[in-house]
């Protein structure tokens, strides 16, 4: 069911993206690592979902293998196959993410600094709207936020749902998106 929102972030890029100046700047170093295999992180998206209560906000991140590339004034994924995480975080910072550690809890248990959902996503077809693609849930892990906007850089881990170790870096631009007015 979540798999919708991961499929939805890159459908919706096509219609919402306010940052595209900044398509492509993420450092070589960044990864995905599923087991054993590593996947290069290319590009981010930052969806910024407001207010979720009290004094507490909804930042999503997704990380891709592929470049964002803005095609007849769109914005959208430079390959049409991906592979990536996404996450859906919450802080008590209004305008971006809190720095520090972000902890996997259960949907009731959510408050500053923590993360009710991660998807790792892999070989999505990005032209299709079928739900097509590997789809498995982070169990436990965590985020971390070394640095935010312009240059955000972000270290994960943790275990799916199918018993793998899933680890990550990412540094580099998040292209902005939001969901109210």
């Amino acid at each position: 069911m979540k798999r919708f929102y991961f499929i939805f972030a890159f459908v919706f890029l096509v219609a919402c993206s306010n940052d595209d100046d900044n398509i492509n700047t993420s450092s070589p170093n960044n990864f995905l690592k599923l087991d054993d295999a590593e996947i290069e992180l290319k590009a981010g998206v930052i969806e910024d979902f407001g207010l979720y209560e009290t004094n507490l906000y909804n930042f999503d991140i997704t990380l891709i293998n592929s470049n964002l590339v803005e095609v007849d004034g769109e914005l959208t994924t430079e390959e049409p196959i991906i592979t990536g995480i996404y996450f859906e975080l919450f802080t008590n910072s209004e305008n971006d993410l809190s720095t520090g550690t972000y902890n996997l809890v259960d949907v009731n248990d959510i408050s500053n600094q923590t993360f009710a959902f991660a998807e790792v996503a892999e070989n999505v077809d990005t032209t299709s709207i079928n739900e097509t693609g590997l789809f498995t849930e982070l169990v436990s892990g965590t985020l971390e936020v070394l640095s935010n906007a312009p240059d955000y850089e972000i270290e994960f881990s943790g275990i799916d749902s199918s018993g793998r170790t899933i680890s990550g870096y990412y540094k580099g631009d998040l292209s902005s998106l939001e969901f109210f007015d």
